[in-house]
């Protein structure tokens, strides 16, 4: 075969038990399946003769792991996988051999501007292989190629780091939101001016008395917030009715601020994960990935034709990175890879886990599924397509494929090269406030001593400044 490398037959390391596919002569339908399908026995059994089929595949754990030669790097056949368990089962049954072989380019399959398709898709495109593994169905390979029904699904997902804890000094102002504080600035200010007013008009009307000066009055605004009013307070009806509903609104925000400032300060706040497009769009100087090969499969699709203007962001703003380079970036800070779920899981577990498994990233509950799933793949006018095909169905409604891929996951060794780091720090009973979680309050203390020492600062240079200028006259 040109164009590509063959390897024998090479069972993995652990094959299925045997599976009794048989059919309900009854009912003419698959005796263990509980739903309809429109999957018909053949007409009489099949048998291939021990025929060698040239099987084309790439190693894309769980789905596929491809076993090697150690000096040539040819391949030799499927190592424990989710297609070695179907490929193995499907063989003894219709009693064939098959030979595996990698594309040169190892790439899925793109078309090209002339129409011709690159990777397995070109191979099955040209006729120069019998079937293929592992092929997501598009509109351009359904006119080229043959396809079963997709038998399992793979989404894509965002992995970040863990949420991190938030900084302690920050504690103070966190109990209210942003938009709050402005607010509580904006009412403070805006009720000194309108008690200025007030006791502005109200000395005109009683005859010239003395009314408040406009600092007085902010002074005042802010002593009933911190409940440490000024002496002396208006004696009119106007102001005291004024100052009663502030108070009552002092009372209510103070009471607030407290009960949350106590969970702030003996709860360990955390930053917000990411789940979503819209919480990397969110992020400031924040930058994600992906590896190259996304791009030469089905998923590129998903991005390329999707009309959905946060998915078009995402994808102008992609940077094209290896797994391993994308995922120390992840470690170093404010960058996130989209990946294959399993497909970086694996990974993850394998390099980054320790021995409990635990690792330092975090991978998005929310997963979006692009394509049209994984299905297996012929060449126009295969007489064994329908055979291999109603196989392939069979055991998807008998729930073997999801069975053995559970096996595979679970199986998989971990290898315990990573470095976590244990961001827990839950404790149980009491929490004893400490200098760690005071110490907002004293870094507001010291900001409040350089601020009065400034303003000292500057008193002493404006008298200088007035002592010489009447000393000059």
């Amino acid at each position: 075969m040109k164009g590509g490398r063959r390897a024998s037959l090479t069972l993995p390391g652990r094959d299925p038990p045997p599976i009794l596919l048989l059919y309900d002569q009854s009912h003419h339908r698959p005796a263990l399946s509980r739903r309809s399908s429109s999957v018909r026995p053949p007409a009489e059994p099949v048998d291939y003769m021990g025929h060698l089929f040239t099987v084309m595949s790439m190693p894309y754990f769980p789905y596929a792991v491809v076993t090697r030669h150690e000096t040539t790097q040819r391949a030799l056949g499927l190592g424990q996988s989710l297609e070695a368990y179907m490929l193995n089962t499907i063989a003894a049954h219709l009693n064939f051999t098959y030979a595996i072989q990698e594309p040169e380019d190892g790439n899925w399959g793109v078309v090209l501007p002339d129409g011709n398709m690159t990777g397995i898709a070109g191979y099955l495109q040209r006729q120069q292989v019998d079937f293929s593994l592992l092929l997501s169905a598009t509109t351009t390979r359904d006119q080229q190629m043959l396809f079963t029904r997709s038998y399992s699904y793979e989404e894509l997902v965002i992995v970040s780091l863990k949420p991190q804890p938030l900084p302690l000094y920050l504690s103070l102002i966190r109990p209210f939101t942003a938009k709050i504080w402005q607010l509580l600035l904006v009412g403070v200010l805006s009720w000194a001016i309108t008690l200025w007013l007030l006791q502005k008009a109200w000395s005109k009307v009683s005859a010239g008395r003395r009314h408040l000066r406009l600092t007085v009055a902010f002074f005042y605004s802010g002593g009933l917030l911190l409940e440490d009013p000024p002496n002396n307070p208006p004696s009119n009806m106007v102001a005291r009715i004024l100052i009663a509903w502030w108070l009552l609104f002092c009372m209510i925000i103070t009471s607030a601020y407290r009960s949350s400032l106590i969970a702030h300060l003996t709860v360990q706040g955390w930053s917000l994960p990411i789940d979503h497009w819209e919480d990397l769009l969110k992020k400031d100087d924040w930058t994600w990935g992906t590896e190259t090969s996304m791009f030469t499969s089905a998923a590129s699709l998903y991005f390329t034709m999707n009309p959905d203007p946060v998915v078009r962001q995402i994808y102008d703003q992609y940077e094209t990175e290896s797994p391993d380079v994308g995922l120390q970036k992840v470690l170093a800070g404010k960058h996130s890879i989209v990946s294959w779920e399993y497909y970086i899981t694996d990974i993850i577990n394998s390099h980054y886990s320790d021995q409990h498994g635990q690792h330092p990233f975090y991978i998005s509950k929310r997963g979006y599924l692009q394509g049209s799933g994984y299905a297996w793949s012929f060449r126009l006018g295969a007489p064994y397509y329908r055979p291999i095909r109603d196989l392939v169905h069979r055991l998807e409604e008998v729930g073997l494929v999801s069975q053995w891929l559970k096996e595979v996951m679970a199986t998989r060794k971990r290898k315990g090269k990573g470095v976590v780091t244990n961001n827990d720090q839950s404790t149980d009973g009491q929490v004893v406030l400490g200098l760690h979680h005071l110490q907002g309050t004293f870094y507001l203390l010291f900001m409040g001593y350089g601020i009065a020492l400034l303003i000292l600062l500057g008193e002493n240079l404006a008298c200088c400044y007035s002592r010489r200028q009447n000393s000059g006259q």
